[in-house]
This record gives structure tokens, C-alpha cells and sequence, in this order.
């Protein structure tokens, strides 16, 4: 089997069932990324080639929309529009909103 990253070959991998909690939250992260884009901070094309740069290891490793996220992360911080300390906040703050311990 091909992967979509340049007919890499892929692994398999298991499908597991989903909690309702990962759904919506693939879900939230798919509409925001869909609002960046209707707001013109970023299209599918600087989407895919900002996962391709990500480097095997984070790419193979991180799930779908979780590289959406590193990457819509990525493009904010670069193209001015977030610093990296406003996000680490904001990251901070929806960590103890939920109780993950803090590092």
C-alpha cells in the first residue's frame, strides 16, 4: 500500500474505535482550520506542505488532525499572526482547564 506522502510505503494500522470526545475534538480542529482558510491564512496546499515538512517522525506519529493542528499552529507563528508565547498560554490555559498536569 502507498501512503499519501509521496507514494511512501505505508503501514498498517489498526483501526480502533473512537470516544465521542476524540470525535468532536477532530471535529473542532477540522472547522477551525476550515475558518483559517476561509479567512486566508492558509489553503490545503501550504497545509500539506507544512505536514510534509514535518519530518517522519512527527508525521507517522502524531494522528491525522493532530498534524493539522501542529501545522495550522506553525503557519499562525509564522506568519505573524500568533507569537509562540501566546500560544504556549493559550496551551497552558486549555491544559489546566482540563487538569492535565502542567510541565
Amino acid at each position: 500500500m502507498l501512503h499519501d506522502v509521496g507514494g511512501q510505503p505505508d503501514v498498517q494500522v489498526p483501526y480502533e474505535g473512537r470516544h465521542e470526545a476524540e470525535r468532536q475534538w477532530e471535529m473542532d480542529t477540522y472547522v477551525t482550520c476550515e475558518c483559517l482558510a476561509w479567512r486566508g491564512v492558509w489553503n490545503a496546499e501550504i497545509r500539506r506542505r507544512m505536514e510534509n515538512d514535518l519530518g517522519a517522525t512527527q508525521y507517522y506519529g502524531l494522528p491525522y488532525y493532530a498534524r493539522w493542528a501542529t501545522t495550522a499552529a506553525r503557519v499562525l507563528v509564522e506568519k505573524g499572526i500568533i507569537t509562540t508565547d501566546e500560544l504556549g498560554r493559550k496551551i497552558d490555559e486549555i491544559r489546566a482547564r482540563r487538569g492535565e498536569v502542567l510541565s
